[in-house]
């Protein structure tokens, strides 16, 4: 699971992918009980996808953009989870140090919690009675 402060956001051995907070869950893939053992894993095209034990896709988050590139999956300290990746467009009207920050995906320390291109989720059971994962 990613864990920051209070949320987690779990690939559950039932393949439902869910973020909670504390114990209530705040979002979920609607995905439990089609198999189990499941895990996720964020392809190199920024698809998101969790697979039953024989790789077959029980859910996606349909991000795919072709090809290869690298792609980071975070679980922001506002709660929402957000994959980024390379600019799809841009104006490319910015200006040097002004705005928003460039975001690159080597300025995320190891410790964030995070899944890069190619990161697996092992899956979990979700929340344990006393909340622990």
């Amino acid at each position: 699971p990613l864990n920051y402060g209070s949320y987690s956001f779990v690939c559950q051995t039932d393949c439902n992918v869910v973020l909670y907070e504390g114990e209530k869950p705040i979002w979920a893939s609607d995905t439990g009980g089609l198999s189990s053992n499941c895990y996720c894993a964020l392809q190199s095209d920024g698809n998101f996808v969790a697979y039953n034990p024989s790789g077959k896709p029980i859910w996606a988050s349909n991000t795919g953009q072709g090809g290869s590139n690298n792609y980071i999956l975070i679980l922001q300290n506002d709660r929402n989870v957000v994959i980024y990746g390379p600019a799809l467009w841009s104006t490319r009207t910015n200006v040097r140090g002004q705005g928003v920050k460039e975001h690159t995906l080597n300025t995320v320390p190891m410790d964030d919690p995070t899944v890069r291109t190619g990161g697996i989720i092992i899956a979990g059971p979700g929340l344990n009675a006393d909340a622990n994962i």
